[in-house]
């Protein structure tokens, strides 16, 4: 059998995965019918300078908030106002100056999408000695009742592989796994991480081999939180990372350009740039990159592992009026890239391509009802397709895939203040299609157990709906601060389901310590992963696998508890330690089909997840800043499993009994990076993390000779047969950057960075039956050029 089977008219259908004509005019006028501002917690403050007499004044200054690791500076003209906006929930410094006035410091909460008004007024300098500014209140946040991480500036440094600017950011984090191919795990979830675009929720998989990813070019800051989830999330509950894009509407045009290159011939740029005026911004940007190690290989060889990625974005901002503002915009991203073969595909020639298209647009609008009310409305309408391709050489079978989703996504808020109470309400849904279309044809039967069919085609459309409410409220009681909501989903793909999610965390602030201490409780209901759903649940899969039940993947309802605390350690560093238990049924994970990078979702009967997370971060002590942070956790999941694409002797997982480790069960993971301010315009960091290895299932089969000859001598050496283990895995980076020029808005900076000094070999994941196997790079290095204008 070879690869024009897979081409037969039997196997077509009227679809494509990358969407016809018709489908390329409904996302068009979906994104041009709905209104968007977005979801992500955001406030804003609007700024109004004045003199001792009340008049308008301009000022410049800075806000800061160490807790948010964010710093902007503030320019108000003659007008004496400013909105600044995308300002992540936290506490912040303003302080403002303006020749022959005294410095004007304050301290600002924003904690709900409702403006903060502040009037500042500047008095004229005299005699007066200033008292020096304390900065530790922007440490803690006294509300702040769950985990969350903030990522800025700094932290962004790093640089990485094309399209995987936010993975590299979010797995530096404790309670976050990177398994094979940049798929994140927060605290074991596989497929339950949402990444929150610009206040745009997206529930599919982000990882390189699946979606477009983004550059860290793109990226402003990134809150990543992991347990006190707000009602107005759901869905995909294991870990939520809310992402900000650079975004700007000052007058005039400026932006910013990169080039890199570095280890595995990569090769990359990016380009993105914003001209506003009066109440209005127009903005665009563009990003591309190569590499010949787009995925982690199963062999040190690295063989057939060439990748590209592309994207853009406009956008336009518009502020109608001090009550209302708008937004429209478009992204597109494409990204195409080879499976890299083990030994043995190598030497038959195999070659197997992979694609991913993505295209979304959303328009958006937020109005100001009163100084306590405000509402928002938005919509979006997105395309992904992906598709899978192999030559006839392909061992030891061939894979053809397209497969893909249309989504609409509509969503209204009312977010209002009253009293000790800032409280927020709405609704939201999901209208789709998914399309899948999967064959397989066998061409070395020999290398799988007789009971495989040699043959298998299957083509499939459904419809997604679905739709939730929820109310949410954060309650202040002097130093004890209440969240707590309730919401309420329905799901219908394959199944037919819905649930209750409430929700509750408490904060004790003990302001003369420096300490908070805070609690969690969440309800969680969790939809399946979306891709390759279809074929997962039907009963034709089941009939591959030998199996007669008929037992489709069902969304996961699960308890989360968390407890820890945050303290301030002279009032330069912080210090964030957590305890945490989830227990869920229906525990979601996925099936890897061979080596081809395609998964399929399937379902634990339950899973249980515990473990201890703490990180000690030096936001800014003098020139240096940093963060060390550790995790422990302990997973396992209780048999048999629900959905995937199991073939031969794999298929005993389906009526197993017992439990295992989860495939993201590793005990010990540490992190830590430290940066120095040589010099205004040279800095130097370093950094190192670890883990102790993750499980390795080989179904109860180890023929050393086997292994060897598909994946190398070194690899098998890093597996620890008897403690059924990766070995642990260790790296060493480095990196500089230096200012070459700068004026005014426009500079020149040049980056190095070294990955994994010593050159180790680390092994990611090790030929499970749910993970495959993947390598980490050994020694690299990556050099950018970075201007703005």
């Amino acid at each position: 059998m070879n690869a024009r089977f897979l081409n037969s008219p039997a196997v077509r259908l009227p679809f494509r995965g990358r969407g016809t004509t018709l489908g390329w005019l409904w996302v068009w006028l979906l994104a041009a019918s709905g209104l968007l501002y977005g979801q992500a917690r955001q406030g804003e403050i609007r700024l109004q300078v004045r003199d001792s007499n009340g008049h308008a004044m301009a000022s410049s200054g800075v806000i800061r908030s160490d807790m948010n690791r964010l710093q902007r500076s503030v320019e108000v003209g003659a007008q004496g106002s400013l909105a600044l906006r995308d300002l992540p929930f936290g506490v912040y410094r303003l302080v403002l100056n303006a020749p022959g006035f005294a410095e004007y410091s304050d301290l600002l909460e924003v904690h709900s999408a409702i403006p903060v008004v502040c009037i500042a007024v500047l008095k004229v300098q005299g005699g007066v000695t200033q008292i020096p500014v304390q900065d530790s209140p922007t440490l803690l946040d006294p509300d702040q009742t769950g985990t969350i991480y903030r990522v800025d500036g700094k932290d962004l440094e790093p640089l990485s592989a094309a399209g995987r600017g936010v993975i590299d950011v979010v797995r530096t984090q404790p309670g976050w796994l990177l398994e094979a191919n940049g798929v994140l795990h927060p605290r074991g979830s596989e497929y339950d991480t949402q990444i929150v675009l610009d206040g745009l929720p997206q529930f599919d998989n982000r990882s390189p081999a699946f979606a477009p990813g983004l550059d860290e070019d793109e990226l402003q800051s990134v809150n990543i939180r992991t347990s006190d989830f707000p009602a107005e999330y759901g869905r995909k509950l294991g870990g939520v990372v809310e992402v900000m894009t650079h975004r700007s509407a000052d007058a005039g045009l400026h932006g910013s350009y990169a080039l890199q290159s570095g280890s595995y011939d990569a090769l990359g740029g990016a380009l993105g740039a914003t001209y506003g005026w009066e109440r209005s911004a127009v903005s665009a940007s563009f990003n591309d990159g190569r590499t010949d190690r787009f995925l982690d290989p199963p062999v040190e060889a690295n063989y057939t592992n060439e990748g590209s990625v592309q994207s853009g974005a406009v956008g336009f901002d518009h502020e109608l009026s001090s009550h209302d503002q708008i937004q429209i915009g478009l992204r597109y991203g494409d990204s195409a890239f080879l499976v890299p073969n083990e030994l043995v595909q190598q030497d038959a020639g195999q070659v197997q391509k992979r694609g991913n298209e993505e295209i979304s647009g959303r328009i958006g609008w937020q109005h100001v009802f009163s100084a306590n009310l405000l509402g928002n409305v938005q919509a979006r309408g997105r395309d992904l397709s992906a598709h899978l391709n192999g030559n006839d050489l392909s061992v030891p079978l061939i894979p053809f895939q397209e497969r893909g989703f249309r989504e609409g996504y509509v969503q209204g808020t009312l977010s209002g203040h009253h009293g000790r109470h800032d409280w927020k309400a709405g609704a939201d849904a999901i209208f789709g299609t998914v399309h899948e279309k999967f064959a397989y044809a066998v061409t070395v039967p020999g290398d799988l157990p007789p009971t495989t069919p040699p043959t298998f085609q299957f083509a499939q459309r459904g419809a997604d709906q679905e739709q939730s409410w929820f109310v949410q409220d954060l309650l202040r009681l002097g130093k004890l601060t209440v969240s707590a909501g309730l919401r309420w989903d329905h799901y219908h793909v394959v199944v037919d389901e819905s649930g209750w999610s409430p929700r509750l965390g408490v904060a004790y602030s003990m302001d003369s310590w420096g300490l908070v201490l805070r609690g969690s409780y969440d309800r969680v209901f969790q939809t399946p992963a979306i891709e390759n759903l279809l074929l997962a649940s039907s009963p034709e899969a089941r009939a591959l696998n030998g199996e007669s039940a008929y037992l489709p993947v069902r969304p996961g309802r699960g308890n989360y508890y968390d407890l820890g605390f945050a303290k301030s350690l002279m009032g330069k560093s912080i210090w964030n330690v957590s305890y945490f238990r989830r227990e869920i049924s229906n525990f979601s994970d996925d099936d890897l089909l061979l080596n081809t990078g395609v998964s399929f979702p399937i379902a634990f009967q339950h899973g249980s997840v515990y473990g201890v997370e703490s990180k000690l971060e030096i936001p800014n002590w003098g020139p240096v800043s940093g963060y060390v942070g550790y995790s422990y956790m302990v997973g396992t999941a209780q048999l048999p499993v629900s959905g995937g694409l199991f073939l031969g002797d794999d298929t005993a997982q389906l009526n197993a009994t017992g439990r295992i480790p989860i495939s993201q069960d590793q005990r010990n993971t540490g992190n830590a990076r430290i940066r120095y301010q040589v010099t205004s315009k040279l800095w130097v960091a370093g950094g190192a993390c670890y883990g102790s290895g993750l499980p390795v299932d080989l179904n109860g089969n180890v023929d050393m000779g086997t292994l060897i000859s598909q994946f190398g001598a070194d690899v098998v050496s890093k597996i620890n047969f008897e403690r059924g283990r990766v070995r642990p895995s260790a790296t060493i980076d480095a990196s500089a950057g230096y200012e070459i020029w700068k004026h005014e808005a426009r500079s020149l900076r040049v980056q190095g960075d070294l990955f994994n000094l010593g050159g180790r070999l680390n092994v990611i994941n090790f030929a499970g039956v749910f993970s495959g196997t993947a390598l980490a790079p050994r020694r690299n290095f990556a050099v950018r050029l970075q201007g703005s204008f």
